[in-house]
């Protein structure tokens, strides 16, 4: 792929930029579509892979969705995880556990990998 540099991140800062412009994301990646083809290098690969830059666009901007949602997976599963070993060693109970977890106790044991322990 040869295309230059400066004028792809031309590309990029356009998209940013008519994204707080523009209602959707792919609106503003169309705008800035329209302003890349302009362009000497990228508008001819743009016109031949419109839909696929923009999709990878789309993508690539989603990234810090995806990197958000993940630390927050990470943040939930980082309790249940306490809750698990508070259980586990008595200092609280099944019952508060499942609970402060939004699990019923038979599911919070399941997850646990607990059911079969008496303490619980």
């Amino acid at each position: 792929m040869e295309y230059n540099r400066r004028e792809y991140a031309e590309f990029v800062s356009d998209f940013r930029k008519f994204k707080a412009e523009c209602e959707t994301e792919t609106g503003a990646a169309e705008r800035a579509m329209g302003l890349a083809i302009e362009r000497p290098t990228l508008g001819t690969f743009f016109k031949k892979q419109k839909g696929d830059v923009v999709a990878m666009l789309l993508t690539e901007f989603n990234q810090e969705v995806y990197d958000a949602n993940r630390r927050e997976e990470g943040r939930l599963e980082g309790e249940l995880l306490t809750l698990f070993k508070l259980a586990y060693k008595g200092l609280l109970s099944v019952d508060d556990a499942a609970k402060e977890a939004g699990l019923t106790v038979e599911a919070f044991k399941e997850k646990a990998g607990l059911e079969g322990y008496l303490l619980l």
